[in-house]
């Protein structure tokens, strides 16, 4: 009888047919949770063939948990995990204002066509990719509260702009498509909040303009080369820190001082 060898520590020449099967089906997994033929119930009126948001939400946890467990265990990571977790953390906002279940319908349906192109690899659809998110983005934006009077509108507004630099961070791990992690900066430094919050973006969008060299003065001869050579990032970089408003400017300028530090 056949018997598949799980140990990838002492039989590294099977890794590839014993994980091979997950990579298959894990996206299948992530594409069937987030599908449009699952319909949401608005709760107002409760159908038995609708899911409940709450239903819903704890299924997509289910499955996130899951993902994750492989994804330690077997080091899978794949992008359409982010649907899933974008999804949730979309839901989790709405959940603590007034729940939209077509708005969530809506920006389900974009984080999965996105998905569809990156997996499909797709060039000539790039530009679909930035036009989805700049609709999931004004769909989430929507949620700003104008003016904070409460506790518990402080608690929202800390909650809103993490969704949105959690978003910003997923969407930009996806690809490497310069245009569309452009788009995606040049709404980061737009507010000074999620500004504050994106050394880690910014981690990834200038991990190749930092370089490792021998000395301080190696690394900063780096940033000056490609200053030079125009990479597009920077070039955003250096136009917002000339004109932005004084409160961005601060805070973009102090976001980058800390990278370069970490640096």
């Amino acid at each position: 009888m056949f018997k598949v060898i799980i140990n990838e520590t002492r039989n590294p020449e099977y890794t590839r047919d014993v994980n091979e099967c997950y990579y298959i089906l894990l996206p299948s997994m992530c594409l069937c949770a987030t599908e449009e033929k699952i319909e949401l119930s608005d709760n107002l009126d409760l159908d038995n063939n609708l899911l409940d948001i709450d239903q819903y939400l704890e299924i997509l946890k289910k499955i996130n948990l899951c993902l994750q467990d492989l994804n330690t265990n077997l080091n899978i990571s794949l992008n359409e995990m982010y649907i899933i977790d974008e999804l949730i953390a979309i839901i989790e906002l709405q959940k603590m204002k007034d729940i939209n279940i077509q708005k969530i319908r809506v920006m389900r349906t974009l984080l999965r066509e996105n998905s569809f192109i990156i997996q499909k690899d797709q060039p000539d659809k790039y530009s679909e990719l930035i036009v989805n998110f700049q609709n999931i983005y004004e769909n989430i934006i929507e949620e700003k509260m104008n003016e904070i009077k409460t506790e518990e509108d402080k608690i929202y507004d800390n909650k809103y702009y993490d969704t949105l630099k959690y978003i910003f961070l997923k969407e930009v791990s996806k690809i490497i498509y310069i245009n569309y992690r452009i788009k995606i900066f040049g709404k980061l430094i737009s507010d000074k909040e999620i500004i504050k919050r994106s050394n880690d973006i910014l981690q990834i969008l200038l991990k190749k303009t930092i370089k490792t060299g021998k000395s301080e003065k190696d690394g900063f001869k780096s940033i000056l080369n490609n200053l030079k050579k125009g990479d597009q990032i920077v070039r955003l970089i250096e136009n917002n820190l000339l004109n932005n408003q004084e409160d961005n400017y601060l805070s973009l300028q102090e976001t980058i001082l800390s990278f370069f530090e970490k640096n």
